[in-house]
């Protein structure tokens, strides 16, 4: 009984650091493209002056 308990415990820790990891995954992805679009502002805007 007690191993069937741990072994649904176990694979709902996996399920839950799969969907944090999608997350961060996710995240990382908007960030990095916050930053790239933003460095392409700067430069543009140094180009004009």
């Amino acid at each position: 009984m007690g191993f069937i308990f741990n072994f649904l415990i176990g694979k709902k820790i996996l399920e839950i650091v799969d969907k944090l990891n999608i997350t961060f995954i996710k995240v990382k992805i908007l960030l990095l493209t916050i930053l790239e679009n933003y460095i392409k502002i700067n430069c543009n805007d140094y180009k004009i002056k």
